[in-house]
């Protein structure tokens, strides 16, 4: 279930970088990184 949570948001992340939106792909990012560093 983490890998299926994981790969939906890589695929909004790049789905906000193509269309070009940064405040979406930093905010993806961010939740990427704290579920990371939850799972540590």
């Amino acid at each position: 279930e983490d890998k299926t949570q994981l790969n939906y948001i890589v695929k909004k992340c790049l789905t906000a970088d193509e269309l070009g939106n940064i405040g979406g792909l930093r905010r993806a990012e961010s939740i990427l990184l704290i579920m990371l560093n939850a799972n540590d």
